[in-house]
Parts: C-alpha cells; sequence; structure tokens
C-alpha cells in the first residue's frame, strides 16, 4: 500500500512538472497555429501543412510540444507552408473528421489537405532533428541551425555564435530563459487575479452606491409624495411615452396571428345547428332564410 501511495505522489509530482513545462511552451509560442473544425479549412488552404494532434492530458503530448512550437516558430513566415495543433480533448472545438483518426496521442500529419483530409501520418521518431528533416522535406527548407544556407547573415551570425557556445551554457541559457519566461506568466496571473477580485468588488458595492445616488438626490421622498398624488405612477411611468421597437411588433403579430388560430379553432369546433346568441337563430335556420330570400328575389323567366 506504501508503494501504491509513492507511485501516486510521484506521478503527481511529475505531472505537474511537465504541466509548467508545458504551459512555458505555449507562453513561448506565441505564434502558434491553432485549428479547430471550423477553421481547418481556411488554415490549410493551398498550403502544405504539417500538424500535430494532441491532447493537453497526454504526457507524451506535453514532451513534443516544446519541439513542436520550435517548428511553429522556424515557419511562421513561410507563406506556402503552416505548422498547426488540434486539441482533440474533449470541448477542445476540434472536428470529428481530423480527431477520429489517430489512436493514440500525439500523432503526426504531413502533406497537401484536399477534400476531407488527404493527409499521411508520420511515424518516425519524434527527436528534433527527425522533426526538422520532415519539415524540410514536406514544407520546403527555412532558417534553422541546420540549415544556415537559408539564414540571412543577421540570423548566421546568432546561429554561429550560439554553436560556439558549450552545452552547460546553452543549458544555463535556457535555463535563464524559462525562468524570465515563467516570470512574466506570474506578473500576468497576478494582475488577472487582481482584475477579478476588482469586477467581484465591484459587482457587490455597485447596488450600495445605486442607493446612495437616490437617497442624495431625495429619490425616496419624492416617490413617496408622488404616489400621494399620483398613486399609480410606478406602474405607468416606466411604459410612459415608450417607441415600439422591432421586438414589440413581432409579438404584436405574434399575438395577431394567435387569436386568428384559435378563432379558426372555434369555429370547427362550433357544432352545425347552434343558435346564435346575438341572433337567436341556428346556423341551419339562417341558411334556410337566405335560400327563401333567393327564391323571393329572383325574377322569373319568360317561356
Amino acid at each position: 500500500m506504501i508503494h501504491i501511495v509513492e507511485m501516486v505522489l510521484k506521478w503527481g509530482t511529475l505531472h505537474r512538472h511537465i504541466a509548467v513545462l508545458f504551459t512555458i511552451a505555449c507562453v513561448n509560442s506565441a505564434w502558434s497555429v491553432e485549428l479547430t473544425g471550423k477553421t481547418w479549412d481556411a488554415g490549410t488552404a493551398n498550403k502544405s501543412v504539417m500538424v500535430l494532434l494532441y491532447d493537453p492530458e497526454c504526457i507524451h503530448c506535453m514532451e513534443l510540444k516544446p519541439k513542436w512550437a520550435r517548428l511553429e516558430y522556424f515557419y511562421r513566415n513561410k507563406p506556402d507552408a503552416v505548422v498547426v495543433t488540434v486539441n482533440c480533448a474533449e470541448g477542445g472545438g476540434h472536428s470529428k473528421q481530423i480527431c477520429k483518426k489517430p489512436l493514440f496521442f500525439p500523432t503526426i500529419y504531413h502533406g497537401k489537405p484536399h477534400g476531407k483530409w488527404g493527409l499521411q501520418e508520420y511515424e518516425g521518431d519524434s527527436l528534433w532533428k527527425d522533426i526538422e528533416l520532415l519539415a524540410s522535406k514536406e514544407l520546403g527548407i527555412v532558417c534553422t541551425p541546420s540549415f544556415l544556407d537559408a539564414c540571412d547573415e543577421v540570423m548566421k551570425a546568432k546561429i554561429l555564435k550560439l554553436q560556439q557556445m558549450t552545452k552547460e551554457e546553452l543549458q544555463a541559457a535556457m535555463k535563464a530563459t524559462d525562468e524570465a519566461v515563467a516570470k512574466v506568466k506570474n506578473e500576468f496571473d497576478d494582475e488577472i487575479e487582481k482584475l477579478q477580485q476588482k469586477i467581484v468588488e465591484l459587482r457587490s458595492s455597485k447596488p450600495r452606491a445605486m442607493e446612495e445616488v437616490a437617497e442624495a438626490r431625495g429619490d425616496y421622498l419624492t416617490r413617496a409624495v408622488l404616489s400621494l398624488k399620483d398613486p399609480f405612477f410606478e406602474v405607468t411611468l416606466d411604459n410612459e411615452d415608450k417607441e415600439l421597437d422591432l421586438d414589440d411588433l413581432e409579438k404584436f403579430e405574434d399575438l395577431s396571428r394567435m387569436e386568428k388560430v384559435m378563432k379558426d379553432v372555434e369555429d370547427d369546433d362550433k357544432p352545425k345547428g347552434t343558435k346564435d346568441p346575438q341572433k337567436g337563430k341556428s346556423s341551419e335556420e339562417d341558411g334556410d332564410e337566405d335560400e327563401d330570400s333567393r327564391k323571393m328575389t329572383q325574377i322569373p323567366q319568360r317561356t
């Protein structure tokens, strides 16, 4: 039992650690494109595509996400290619046509969409060099440390400077960047929390502020005096001189149609031979009387 508890605790710690890395990756990829079922066609039209289908609860997805964010960065300005993600979790706004394809997550598809899908599943390794090589074949070569010939002089100088650093120096630089990104994230989260608290305070204080304005203007006394002069003012005041808008007109039209339908139903349900309360005659008597009137007024024809 103790071993099971230790495993659960270790899993929870690992899950939180990966969740932090996933959050930082998402912050870093502000240029990323996440598509849904509604935006898929427009986001991939006339472009070569690499798409990552993922679930935020999937550990392997979280491990792959930073690499995918890096790929999105390198291809962000290529007009005829796009690197995208689709959140296949429940409630992620995904397309069933897209997310029903993979049996496991994460899954990478590549190619040029045509029809409903038209993409091929990637079955290679998830190492950066393999993903980058696939992208160079499917989407074209862009400036990366592996393809210096595609870089301008400014980017080439930056890459060469980084390549002269040791592995430890690069790791230290990456750690410093993660800490800086996390600090910015925390600052924004703190400000958002303050705004949320401010919204709660404003909502709770709004009724009292409105009451204070009404009290300062003597509104309660004014209404009390007016009610002595006009006992029904509070019933008619709000509706006085109110102009009918389109919704009101539609309600009146619906009411008129309803009254007409009810009248037709009453006429259909009315049995034949019933007396009209105003005339005191039945409908059959009215019919016979009309027939007699027509006979009396008919002019005889000469033979």
